[in-house]
């Protein structure tokens, strides 16, 4: 089956996340009646969609994602379908319109971020995972990370009264917009040249014991971009990723690892670090998460550091 673009107009059925969620469990009940699942226990931890084990009509193990619209992930099916059976879950479904998912149910699927791996060699799994998801041909009509950039820099703009009241009494603003003019000139300079993850933090890296890599990819907001995007959270997110301090010198030398196993730009990927993390800060100043603001401010401080900036 091949697998296509979710549907970008039924986004506009759902104004705000919190009215998809409100209907979320008759959107839920709605696919396993179509589909002649069965279901079992959910998946938790995601915010964009709802996820649970299922069994087939057949008797097939599988599970099934009911997403929320939202422009990131309108090319996920397409990358998954890419990857797999190698680098991703099989996908065995797909209805665009009403933006559900059937998947292979990977087993044992322990995210990269519940390993008992050291630091270290977790990175060199997730950078050489990386290395070979972006080595796939992209699809031509996967969102650009310029075009997806670009409208997180307006929703910033947009955000910036209360940005500016949240940062009052943290002397950061200055430092937050020097990154968000940073993430224009690299969206403008991006190259597009190769298939982006989005989201490749350790959480959607899974242990799948019968592929050769031993790890799967999952939950992809794909763009056409360039590669070194996606390494800010697979460095920043293993270990303590609610610290508030990040060491600068071990920052360096885990992009310097991650970036050496990926075969990428260490320099561009910190560039990006740094405007992905002030991005970042944007979102937790307007949703007033002081906790995760500050913490985004370390972890801000320390990529600018690391930058040179």
């Amino acid at each position: 089956m091949p697998a296509e673009l979710f549907q970008r107009s039924e986004r506009q059925s759902w104004p705000a996340i919190s009215s998809w969620q409100a209907e979320t469990a008759s959107l839920v009940a709605t696919a396993l009646e179509r589909w002649h699942l069965t279901a079992g226990e959910p998946y938790t931890g995601g915010e964009a969609g709802a996820v649970l084990r299922v069994t087939t009509a057949a008797g097939e193990s599988a599970v099934l994602k009911v997403g929320f619209p939202h422009v990131e992930a309108v090319g996920e099916a397409l990358a998954l379908q890419a990857w797999s059976p190698a680098l991703a879950p099989r996908v065995l479904r797909q209805e665009p319109w009403a933006w559900w998912l059937l998947l292979e149910r990977i087993e044992p699927g322990i995210p990269l971020s519940m390993s008992a791996l050291p630091t270290d060699e977790a990175i060199r799994v997730g950078a050489l995972m990386l290395a070979e998801l972006s080595a796939v041909r992209v699809a031509p009509e996967l969102p650009s990370v310029r075009g997806i950039v670009d409208a997180y820099l307006v929703n910033a703009a947009q955000r910036r009264p209360a940005r500016t009241a949240a940062l009052a009494s943290t002397e950061s603003e200055a430092l937050v917009e020097q990154g968000l003019a940073l993430a224009a000139a690299l969206a403008q300079g991006d190259s597009g040249r190769a298939l982006v993850h989005g989201d490749l933090n350790p959480g959607n890296l899974l242990t799948a014991g019968d592929r050769a890599g031993g790890w799967v990819a999952i939950d992809p907001k794909p763009m056409r971009g360039d590669p070194e995007f996606d390494l800010e959270p697979l460095v920043t997110q293993l270990g303590s990723p609610s610290r508030t301090v990040l060491p600068e010198k071990q920052l360096e030398a885990w992009v310097s690892l991650a970036a050496d196993h990926a075969g990428l730009d260490a320099d561009l990927a910190v560039r990006w670090g740094v405007a992905r993390t002030a991005l970042d800060v944007t979102w937790y100043a307007a949703d007033r998460n002081e906790h995760a603001m500050t913490a985004a401010l370390g972890r801000l401080r320390s990529w600018m550091a690391v930058s040179g900036r």
